[in-house]
């Protein structure tokens, strides 16, 4: 039996525009695209500054999109995660810390896409910190050699909750420590002795001793010093012999010390005439001539003592 079929023959053209139409239906119709979900913050570290704990941490890869952090915080005592901050940067300090406490950081990358639309990544492992600051206390508060003390103590505390570690700065060359830096430990104490030198012109002497702390300041020792005139007497000669025939000899005077020395040398006997027998030495020396008058004496040995007197008693 023979079966007759009938077919309708199109345009070509027309076919070619079906398989057109087809093909950009198809390409039009592809899913939405996958936003990636942000890589994680690593090696996320935390250190502890003078006012504030300092946070840095790295991305593991580049990313073309716009990117911000988001900072969290846990107090150790709360226990409850809060959100801190938002930031473009890659590290942050957190001023807002208290001193004495424990705190749990933890950061994620925020993306944004040409559309505005955000998405926010896991969260770094939690990073732990102690912010302990060391406190340093100083007895006595100042330090007064007054007119003839050379040396003194005074005691460097530690009343925080972390390891000091601190340094001195002698800013005069009159005064010297026997330790200019050390460690202290918590609720301990460390002894140092500083001394002065005296061999300066009479004044009324200060200076500011500058004790710095690592990561938590410094503090201010006040010294004060006063050193008054110790004028000295130098002589030449405790014995002069005028022998058979002289008459007269020469007699040197100095102030070894500091300030005024006043002096006067005095003789009890007509016989001996010294010029000057008084006078006053601040530097160098003086020269005093004793004369001895002959017509006066009787014959044989004629002795005397004479009296050097100063203003400081010698």
């Amino acid at each position: 039996m023979i079966t007759s079929r009938s077919y309708r023959l199109l345009p070509m053209g027309l076919i070619i525009a079906m398989i057109l139409f087809a093909g950009l239906t198809w390409i039009g119709c592809s899913e939405d695209e996958e936003i990636p979900i942000p890589a994680t913050p690593v090696n996320v570290q935390a250190e502890i500054g003078l006012d504030h704990v300092q946070l840095r941490w790295e991305m593991p890869e580049p990313s073309s999109r716009k990117q911000t952090f988001q900072i969290y915080r846990l107090i150790e005592s709360e226990n409850e995660l809060q959100p801190i901050a938002t930031i473009d940067q890659s590290h942050y300090k957190d001023f807002s810390a208290v001193p004495d406490t424990s705190y749990f950081y933890q950061v994620s990358t925020v993306e944004e896409t040409s559309d505005g639309e955000k998405t926010e990544g896991e969260k770094s492992s939690p990073i732990r910190i102690d912010f302990f600051l060391p406190k340093l206390s100083v007895e006595p508060a100042k330090l007064d050699f007054g007119q003839s003390a050379s040396q003194a103590k005074f005691r460097l505390g530690n009343q925080g909750r972390a390891i000091l570690h601190w340094t001195a700065f002698e800013v005069v060359d009159w005064l010297t420590l026997d330790l200019t830096k050390g460690t202290i430990e918590p609720n301990q104490s460390q002894v140092v002795t500083a001394t002065v030198q005296r061999d300066l012109s009479p004044d009324r002497y200060r200076a500011n001793l500058n004790v710095r702390v690592t990561g938590a300041g410094s503090i201010t020792i006040p010294i004060f010093l006063e050193v008054v005139a110790e004028p000295k007497l130098w002589i030449s000669s405790s014995q002069i012999q005028f022998g058979y025939t002289e008459t007269g000899k020469e007699l040197m005077l100095k102030n070894s010390g500091t300030g005024t020395l006043e002096w006067a040398l005095i003789s009890p006997e007509n016989w001996l005439v010294i010029e000057p027998a008084t006078g006053r030495l601040e530097t160098g020396t003086t020269t005093v001539r004793l004369a001895v008058d002959r017509r006066t004496l009787n014959p044989g040995q004629a002795n005397t003592t004479l009296t050097l007197s100063t203003g400081t008693g010698e």
